[in-house]
């Protein structure tokens, strides 16, 4: 599932990435066993006794000193991925409500979630879900 999320996002994205091939060993290990402050959520839809997708998000704080304080603690989202397949069918609406449920319910306010700018569908997909564009990034070969 891993390989096909990397190899997804490097079809995606126009700059250099890794190829799932050469993904560090442990990987997805290293995800399951972040710091337990981090409050993380690991969430499986399965379908069939298939996975179809899956979300991971955890308790982020970042140091803007433009922002009011109690923005910078905030729920982040650092993958969500359906299968293909199985898309457009509500299974990331229904993983992202879970994770924002269960991230209130610890005490959090605000929920972030990135993508790459070339990933339309996924921009369009998190405007449905509610979310407003925050930040733009921007890169140039030098």
């Amino acid at each position: 599932m891993n390989d096909g999320i990397q190899q997804a996002e490097l079809d995606l994205v126009g700059y250099p990435m890794l190829t799932p091939d050469q993904l560090p060993p442990g990987y997805l290990e290293n995800l399951l066993n972040r710091d337990p402050d981090e409050q993380g959520e690991l969430l499986v839809c399965e379908m069939d006794g298939r996975v179809v997708g899956f979300l991971s998000g955890r308790k982020t704080i970042d140091d803007d000193t433009l922002v009011d304080p109690a923005f910078n603690t905030y729920a982040l989202v650092t993958d969500l991925f359906v299968n293909r397949n199985y898309r457009s069918q509500g299974i990331g609406q229904a993983l992202m409500a879970e994770f924002a449920d269960r991230m209130r319910a610890k005490g959090l306010k605000w929920l972030h979630i990135w993508a790459k700018a070339r990933n339309r569908k996924a921009i369009e997909a998190y405007l449905r879900f509610g979310f407003e564009p925050y930040e733009a990034g921007f890169v140039k070969p030098l």
